[in-house]
């Protein structure tokens, strides 16, 4: 109604001015009535299509993910609440990414997760579920490096590796049926041993909010998910594990040599964050040298090229 206002205004002026003012006047306010006139135009023109192309985009998907995001969770027996809380956000900010579709990939990735998918299923894409070959199963580990803000702990990058699986380093086992795409295994029924305690407190000792989170892997999709963890930006950093000596250790036994663990990491950056350290040590008791040996032997850095 206002564009239609001042079109109104703009044709009256050019209608009236001719009739009482010089032609030179006259030709200066028609050139500038001429020019409102087009800039209104434009401007008309330039809202009703952005009205109309936003409503459109935003009816395409959500008519393409809502639903998609619903049945993938009835098929799994989860709650939209259950996610929501899963995935530690509001439940109205789920339903409005489910609704809208925007949102960023690390929350697609983590709702994918969850729900047991691939992203690409989120967008109702079907892949074929089958079990990867035995050599290839094991647990992922990922260290969620948390760094502490005004707002609370943020998550910014991560380190993964894996472990096979083994008698000694097992996931516990469940007496009843569980729902395993329903949030089997949960994080304190995966193994945790010493080797996986020292490379969690290497990054907590700069990093004292930093977490570890476990995932089985048995299923191409996880293969799949794998891929998409190391498809972000990342920085090379470093994980020294020395052991821990005494001055009257060295002093009791000069000639005795220590070895340690350098190990070479890629920090996976899920937001730029410029003063983010890559470089960690933690120490360990001479004692468990054998023990580490052995647990350190079966572990696979997931590195880039």
């Amino acid at each position: 109604m206002f564009f239609i206002w001042i079109l109104t205004i703009t044709f009256d002026i050019q209608n009236s001015i001719s009739l009482h003012s010089s032609k030179m006047f006259v030709s200066f306010v028609q050139n500038v009535c001429f020019i409102v006139q087009n800039v209104c135009f434009i401007v008309f023109v330039s809202y009703i299509c952005r009205i109309n192309i936003s409503n459109t985009v935003k009816c395409l998907i959500k008519n393409n993910n809502m639903l998609k995001i619903k049945e993938i969770c009835a098929k799994k027996g989860m709650l939209i609440t259950e996610l929501a809380e899963k995935m530690q956000i509001h439940q109205n900010s789920l339903s409005r990414i489910i609704s809208t579709g925007n949102t960023k990939q690390s929350t697609l990735n983590k709702m994918a997760e969850i729900l047991g998918v691939t992203v690409k299923e989120l967008y109702g894409e079907t892949s074929t579920l089958h079990m990867m070959d035995e050599e290839e199963r094991g647990v992922l580990k990922k260290i969620i490096l948390n760094i502490p803000t005004k707002f609370g702990p943020e998550e910014v990058g991560y380190i993964i590796y894996k472990r096979p699986l083994s008698n000694n380093y097992k996931v516990k086992e469940y007496s009843e049926d569980i729902n395993f795409f329903g949030g089997y295994p949960e994080e304190k029924s995966f193994p945790h041993d010493e080797f996986d305690e020292l490379m969690l407190n290497s990054v907590k000792n700069i990093y004292p909010k930093s977490r570890m989170q476990s995932k089985l892997l048995l299923f191409n999709t996880d293969r799949e998910y794998i891929s998409r963890l190391m498809d972000i930006p990342s920085e090379k950093g470093r994980i020294c594990i020395l052991p821990f000596v005494t001055y009257n250790m060295l002093k009791m036994n000069p000639s005795i040599s220590y070895s340690g663990y350098e190990i070479s990491i890629d920090v996976y950056m899920i937001c730029p964050y410029e003063s983010l350290q890559t470089h960690f040590s933690s120490s360990f008791n001479i004692e468990l040298k054998n023990v580490l040996k052995e647990q350190y032997s079966t572990i696979v850095f997931l590195l880039k090229d």
